[in-house]
């Protein structure tokens, strides 16, 4: 009875020993692993940083790189939208299967026409608003001699110009486009609503026959 006692004492300390061998294994192995992958998440980062840093696209930006399990994280600053773009395209360049999270900030298209406007009031004097560009393109209308400013009314928003009207040619159509779309802090011209009289257009298919 003694021995059977001694042989099963030694029989569950033998499988305690091997069990704790084997969770040391699986930790050691697990480590090894997380060593790995943090010497190649440094590299990656030093390959983003360099490659950024020797790029124009992004000159003026203030940009961070880490790395994580692989995933390239940019954040700071950048001018514009398109550097933003060609940040998170040069990371991915580093490594043809690196993923990148783009987490900087860059102003958009609106935020970009408000800041050149402002750039050209500090320039010139004049304060570039929606309603400065609606009386800069009416009075450019009325004093062009291909236009008849009087049928066209125009409203700014955000920078976008609307022509509403109806004019006698569509050559003064476009030369009304024309003048509103080089008009300082424009951003795009709408003249979707200034038409073209059909009275002019079939008195010239008229005098055509």
């Amino acid at each position: 009875m003694k021995n059977q006692t001694i042989l099963t004492r030694t029989l569950i300390a033998a499988a305690l020993l091997a069990s704790a061998s084997a969770a040391q294994a699986i930790s050691v192995g697990a480590s090894v692993d997380v060593a790995t992958q943090a010497v190649a998440d440094t590299a990656l980062t030093g390959t983003v940083k360099t490659k950024l840093a020797a790029d124009s696209r992004v000159k003026g930006s203030d940009i961070s790189v880490t790395s994580e399990n692989g995933v390239v994280v940019l954040t700071g600053k950048a001018p514009s939208a398109e550097a933003k773009a060609a940040a998170e395209e040069i990371a991915k360049s580093a490594d043809a299967s690196v993923k990148v999270d783009n987490r900087i900030q860059a102003p958009g298209l609106l935020s970009e026409l408000k800041t050149d406007a402002k750039v050209a009031a500090d320039t010139t004097g004049e304060v570039v608003t929606d309603s400065w560009i609606s009386t800069k393109i009416k009075s450019q209308l009325l004093a062009d001699t291909a236009t008849k400013g009087t049928a066209i009314k125009v409203t700014t928003k955000d920078n976008i110009v609307f022509l509403k009207g109806t004019v006698a040619s569509q050559l003064e159509k476009d030369q009304a486009i024309k003048l509103a779309s080089q008009t300082k802090g424009v951003a795009k011209v709408n003249a979707s609503k200034l038409k073209v009289s059909t009275k002019v257009n079939a008195d010239a298919n008229i005098n055509a026959q």
